[in-house]
């Protein structure tokens, strides 16, 4: 198991607690965390829950010694479900409410960093980070995308030590064609620093657009179909981001299909709008609010 990710273990059947069949427990599972386990079902009157935890520590036991993958876990223990917890990046932002969240939800927290964005960015080795190429800003703002600056950005990346989880070769908003002319013109360039590629999929593409030497399915492209296709990229590839994404009920619904990670640049903008930063809190925590906002189940 890798050192630091952290897994999510969730939704018990027929739940954790007695006194509710929608209430659940939260566990987050890192290279040493099982005591957390063992606490979070010791913290129930369960019997059920402590036989799960039994049977969990029993089979994740056997993984550390075998150094097998996780998703062998799901298939052993059928009453469980395991999905690893997404990220969330706030795209070129270092508030203090970045770092707090960061630090409270390790490996939870990440920036997308953009060429534009490289010169106020001091990276923290406790917030994972991307690599944008600023080309759906470029395009929103109706001016002319800079190569020169992205090369820029590749190098400062470069120097420091801590390397990013990928990064986007140069794309076109909404345009098939020429993303994927890009690919071949930047992708062999982009592959000279070692990093994983990201291949930013775009209007009208299927997954047999997507080259076969890209690592990361990025989901870009306008916002309706971005959201027409999220579930089709998320089970056909592995590592799928989503852009774009500012709105709690879109981060359940990313959470769900199994998305690793997404980023937004709406979370902490607007100091005067407080209604962002506790609802990033609850959803970091687990905390799944109904339509009526009134009552909530832990996932």
């Amino acid at each position: 198991m890798q050192c630091g990710r952290l897994i999510n273990v969730s939704r018990l059947q027929n739940g954790i607690h007695p006194s509710s069949r929608k209430s659940h427990s939260i566990c987050w599972i890192q290279h040493n965390g099982f005591r957390a386990i063992l606490g979070a079902f010791k913290a129930t009157d369960c019997r059920k829950g402590q036989s799960i935890w039994n049977k969990i520590k029993q089979h994740l036991d056997l993984l550390l010694r075998k150094n097998s993958t996780v998703r062998k876990v799901s298939g052993l223990l059928k009453t469980v479900r395991i999905t690893i917890a997404m990220i969330l990046m706030p795209s070129n932002n270092s508030s203090a409410e970045v770092h707090y969240l960061a630090g409270r939800f390790p490996n939870r927290i990440g920036w997308l960093i953009g060429p534009t964005a490289r010169n106020k960015s001091k990276l923290r080795p406790w917030i994972h980070y991307a690599l944008d190429n600023d080309a759906f800003s470029a395009w929103s703002k109706g001016t002319e995308w800079s190569e020169s600056e992205w090369v820029a950005m590749l190098n400062w990346a470069k120097l420091n030590a801590q390397k990013p989880k990928w990064a986007i070769v140069p794309d076109v908003v909404a345009d098939k064609q020429k993303t994927l002319e890009n690919w071949k013109r930047y992708s062999g360039y982009l592959k000279s620093y070692k990093w994983p590629l990201a291949f930013a999929v775009q209007d009208g593409m299927t997954p047999d657009d997507v080259p076969s030497d890209a690592n990361v399915v990025f989901v870009g492209g306008s916002t309706a179909w971005k959201w027409s296709t999220a579930a089709m990229w998320s089970k056909y590839f592995k590592r799928v981001h989503v852009g774009r994404v500012n709105s709690v009920s879109k981060l359940w619904y990313c959470q769900d299909l199994g998305i690793e990670s997404v980023d937004g640049t709406g979370w902490f903008r607007d100091p005067s709008d407080e209604s962002k930063f506790p609802a990033v809190l609850d959803w970091l925590s687990g905390l799944r609010y109904n339509q009526n906002q009134m009552s909530f189940e832990m996932e």
